[in-house]
């Protein structure tokens, strides 16, 4: 395994596209776990009149919100919030969907036309609509937004796993454990779903840049996190009324929901590219 990971970031070392998005993103998270130590998340929610809309400064760096909060301060506890739903979100959904695309692809017959068809009728529905009426019907919250985004994500992960599977159920060492009496979820976790990492892994990181924009546009519409807690599209909603004359309050959020995205989807191709057998030198 240790041998593998070294091969596969030799590979990716290449990519320089890769590689920036890897340390941008690397910051990111560091800026996420230690946002505690860089800046209090009292200053974050804590209002204050008397500093209302105040510009970037060597005080407030990011400048002030219009009650009076740092904005330093709720951008990197925002990439707390936001970090923390695209991993989660991703995580819940490649288990869940691995389990039904798994399922699907190993017993084939009936159950993976009743898995596939529902899960299908699922894909019509365009993410943002889905979620959007996932949240309408449970209510706004981090707990309903966390639901949402899972639900609307679940059938990628299950088509990729299914494929993967149905190109590997065939062969002779799976045979061979059915053979031996092997049962069915050991064949399945042991010799499938390693071989299934690969796609997995690409489309994990992703999945984080897609869930951390529909979190994101969530927020903006009022139905995700909701205020004081700071979140990039919470912050962007909230800066609307005062995007004339103070810009910065938008700039700063957007640039961070650009970067996060950029930097991840960098890191994707990357992983692709590492990954892709045929690419191996």
């Amino acid at each position: 395994m240790k041998q593998n990971f070294k091969e596969i970031f030799r590979r990716m070392k290449k990519n320089k596209a890769a590689m920036i998005g890897l340390v941008i993103i690397t910051l990111i998270i560091l800026t996420a776990v230690f946002a505690d130590f860089i800046s209090p998340y009292e200053y974050g929610i804590k209002q204050n009149s008397k500093e209302r809309l105040l510009p970037p400064s060597s005080t407030h760096l990011f400048g002030t919100d219009g009650n009076g909060r740092d904005v330093f301060t709720r951008v990197i506890h925002g990439a707390r919030t936001s970090l923390t739903l695209g991993l989660v979100t991703t995580l819940i959904s490649a288990v869940g969907g691995g389990v039904l695309g798994a399922c699907a692809g190993y017993y084939g017959g009936r159950l993976d036309d009743f898995i596939m068809r529902v899960l299908d009728t699922i894909m019509c529905i365009p993410n943002m609509l889905l979620a959007l009426s996932i949240v309408a019907a449970l209510g706004s919250g981090i707990g309903n937004l966390l639901i949402a985004i899972t639900i609307s994500n679940i059938p990628v992960f299950a088509r990729i796993i299914r494929a993967v599977v149905l190109s590997i159920v065939e062969n002779d060492y799976i045979e061979a454990a059915k053979a031996c009496g092997t049962r069915d979820w050991r064949i399945i976790h042991r010799h499938i779903l390693k071989n299934a990492m690969g796609p997995i892994v690409i489309q994990a990181t992703m999945s984080i840049s897609k869930m951390i924009l529909l979190a994101a546009s969530l927020s903006f519409l009022g139905l995700g996190v909701q205020p004081p807690a700071p979140e990039w599209g919470t912050m962007l909603s909230e800066a609307r009324e005062f995007m004339r004359r103070a810009p910065y309050l938008m700039i700063f959020p957007g640039a961070a929901i650009v970067l996060s995205v950029l930097s991840l989807n960098l890191v994707g191709d990357g992983l692709r590219d590492a990954l892709d057998p045929r690419l191996k030198s």
